[in-house]
């Protein structure tokens, strides 16, 4: 199942970040493991190992509590929190909606591009362990 926000809130680590970003998903699955048995004529399948990852990209901006800060300082960090809610969450209000959340380690954060353009970032983590 893959699950894209146009109009999401992202929190990282304590930091909400959803306005340097443009795009952002979170796709589950799970292992298909194969069960077939001898004098089977067709494949049976179970369900393994369940996985999470989160995708994003937007436009850099760098300072205290902003996408390059949070991320560069990500990469030796296991276990983020991150919660993502696909309506805006502000201090304050309450959600009316359903939002996901999970322990993540941060796999890539990437910037560059062309003289003239907004610079942008695009970055991925790996969900971790329970809570997937």
């Amino acid at each position: 199942m893959s699950v894209t926000f146009t109009n999401a809130n992202l929190f990282y680590g304590g930091y909400s970040i959803a306005g340097q970003h443009n795009q952002m998903a979170l796709e589950f699955s799970a292992e298909a493991l194969d069960a077939t048995t001898f004098g089977a004529d067709t494949r049976t399948m179970k369900g393994g190992l369940k996985g999470a990852s989160l995708s994003g990209a937007g436009f850099f901006e760098a300072g205290v509590g902003k996408v390059d800060q949070v991320f560069y300082d990500s990469h030796a960090l296991a276990d983020a929190v991150v919660m993502l809610f696909p309506e805006a969450i502000g201090e304050g209000t309450t959600s009316t909606g359903s939002g996901y959340m999970m322990r993540a380690n941060l796999l890539r954060y990437e910037t560059g591009g062309a003289v003239g353009e907004l610079l942008p970032f695009s970055v991925s983590a790996e969900g971790r362990g329970a809570g997937l």
